[in-house]
């Protein structure tokens, strides 16, 4: 599930909920709630930590979280399991119990809402009018399954690793929502499907691949062109060209990635270009870290390296950079009588090293020296 009653524009099952009466008074007295109001909450007031969705910071989100879950057929799982629990720490488990009652009793809007959630891992678009649907992963049994089956249909060339790697990511995503355990998982499918940067270094190691699959001279010097121009651009883009130009190439020479080059499997060019951090792991390296001047300081210990206070950058700066500087730790810290406490909320570390570097330079190099001097 990509959305939750926050992002989603039209709640069914909430609008359901009010239309029978169902909705407690806490829940109509609150604020409406919107995007806005969660993008800075951190990733335990979350009940799908990782993707950050399912809000349970209160009890009317997580009330209002139950609902959207179980009004599209999701009860069940780690992340319905939170959500209960949240309702149980507020006291209103009881409220989202009846609710749920409501629409499971409801024989037109649980058809209609299974119809709405049947998951797939993979889409097929077979023509205009045709749309095939693969491998069912509607409950954790079902996603051990799609996963074997998606192995071996692959190995057996039933289909191209572009639907392959969109398979497995499907199938992975569920994985985690559905607490399936990742030993059940075919090791190729967690690779695929998991989602990691890109790592253009690599892509140069795994040019003797092509070399030994039996690509001439001429044809090699074309893939090592694509791998240049991507680290020379630094984007996004240049990668995905260069993915999509070393894909032609392969089918121009012939390159079968089940077959055996000198013992090993020819990698697909996506499995040459993301082999870095995966993203789950950037976002919270970079949640826990400071950078400054292109160091990674661990932010607990950024803030012991300013004495735990902010009358270190009052002795050191004037008063004027003192200030801005005060306003850009601020973003992420918490001036307190004893010392600086980090808020550590999803996005706040990250956009304070944002404001760290449009400091000075000469304001930089200063603070870095005060944090480790201390």
């Amino acid at each position: 599930m990509d959305k939750d009653f926050v992002r989603d524009q039209n709640p069914t099952p909430i609008y359901y909920i009010y239309q029978q009466d169902y909705l407690p008074d806490y829940v109509k007295e609150a604020a409406f709630m919107e995007e806005e109001h969660v993008r800075e909450l951190h990733d335990i007031a979350f009940a799908d930590k990782v993707n950050r969705l399912h809000p349970i910071h209160s009890k009317t989100a997580a009330y209002l979280s139950g609902i959207y879950l179980a009004g599209h057929g999701e009860n069940s799982g780690p992340v319905w399991e939170a959500v209960k629990q949240a309702c149980e720490y507020y006291g209103v488990e009881d409220d989202l119990e009846q609710a749920v009652t409501a629409l499971m009793a409801d024989p037109d809007y649980t058809k209609e809402a299974s119809e709405e959630t049947e998951k797939w891992a993979v889409h097929v678009q077979w023509n205009e009018e045709e749309v095939g649907s693969y491998y069912p992963i509607n409950t954790p049994e079902e996603v051990k399954i799609a996963g074997v089956n998606l192995d071996q249909d692959y190995n057996r060339g039933k289909m191209p690793v572009e639907i392959f790697r969109a398979g497995a990511k499907n199938i992975m995503k569920e994985a985690h929502e559905q607490g399936v355990p990742l030993n059940s998982i075919p090791k190729s499918v967690q690779e695929n499907g998991t989602e990691r940067l890109p790592n253009l270094d690599y892509a140069d190691l795994m040019l003797y691949t092509r070399k030994e699959a039996g690509v001439p001279e001429e044809g090699m010097e074309i893939y090592k062109r694509c791998i240049k121009i991507a680290k020379e651009a630094g984007t996004d883009e240049a990668v995905e060209t260069a993915v999509s130009i070393w894909r032609d190439l392969d089918t121009v020479h012939d390159i079968d990635y089940l077959k055996q080059a000198n013992g090993e499997r020819v990698p697909s060019p996506q499995e040459c270009f993301y082999t870095g951090m995966t993203v789950d792991e950037l976002r919270k390296t970079a949640q826990e870290h400071v950078v400054l001047k292109g160091i990674m300081i661990p932010h607990v210990d950024f803030a012991q390296g300013l004495d735990s206070n902010f009358d270190v950058i009052d002795r050191e700066f004037s008063k004027e950079a003192a200030e801005e500087i005060k306003g850009v730790l601020k973003i992420a810290y918490t001036l307190e009588d004893n010392g600086m406490t980090c808020n550590f909320h999803n996005g706040e570390v990250i956009n304070m090293n944002a404001a760290l570097e449009d400091l000075e330079d000469w304001q930089q190099n200063r603070l870095l020296h005060i944090v480790s001097q201390n």
